[in-house]
């Protein structure tokens, strides 16, 4: 899919492919439970990547070198070690997640922030921050934190 702004395309189908490939192996570690394929988790939304770049990480999936985000690449598996996520503990889950966390950062961080740069641009050249900076004051996005979503159990 192209980029609002078409010199944006490029940069935004590299920061797709990272992101995507990156995502396959997260969510294997937040929605699997050790010992079980069918178990879902609920995610501490803590727990998810930030919007900037940050510290290096250990790598688990290979989209780096000729792909130029043309294609998605395929995600291996997560595992700690020689063991695979079936047999992890939850502390090892934990740890997993945090490292692939640290990963996103590595990896796709520097994408984003190249991306989101060039399309602010593009955005501003189409005259649509105003539209924007109106919207979010008359309806702007909550955190699930905030009152709009209130977290008893029904």
């Amino acid at each position: 899919m192209d980029s609002l702004a078409p010199e944006c395309t490029r940069a935004k189908q590299e920061y797709d492919a990272c992101f995507h490939t990156w995502l396959d192996g997260y969510l294997n570690l937040v929605v699997l439970r050790p010992g079980s394929s069918s178990q879902a988790a609920t995610p501490d939304s803590s727990q998810a990547p930030s919007s900037g770049t940050a510290q290096s990480a250990g790598s688990s999936f290979s989209l780096w070198g000729s792909n130029k985000g043309k294609e998605r690449a395929s995600a291996t598996q997560p595992t700690a070690g020689d063991r695979s996520l079936s047999s992890m503990t939850e502390d090892e889950r934990q740890k997993a997640i945090k490292s692939k966390i640290a990963e996103y950062d590595a990896k796709c961080g520097s994408l984003w922030t190249d991306y989101r740069s060039c399309l602010q641009n593009g955005i501003k050249a189409k005259g649509l921050d105003d539209l924007i900076a109106a919207a979010r004051a008359e309806d702007p996005l909550l955190r699930p934190s905030d009152e709009a979503f209130p977290t008893d159990e029904r």
